[in-house]
């Protein structure tokens, strides 16, 4: 199941290589996380939402967010 990484924050974008400890972006992104750019959480949960809709595969979902998020 993929997992989006968002910020509680209405707008600004989501650091990803910020801090290294366990737990962290890093570590999380590490892990498989897929990080949600600028987009807000509401806007990435609808995103996560029609991709899932659609059967993309978690590489599709990754590569969505990373080109249509990159500022």
């Amino acid at each position: 199941m993929p997992v989006v990484l968002c910020s509680r924050v209405r707008g600004g974008h989501v650091f990803t290589q910020t801090y290294g400890f366990a737990g962290s972006e890093m570590d999380l992104i590490a892990k498989g996380v897929i990080p949600c750019g600028h987009l807000s959480a509401s806007k990435a949960r609808l995103l996560l939402s029609l991709l899932l809709s659609t059967g993309t595969t978690p590489d599709g979902i990754r590569e969505v967010f990373k080109t249509s998020t990159s500022a």
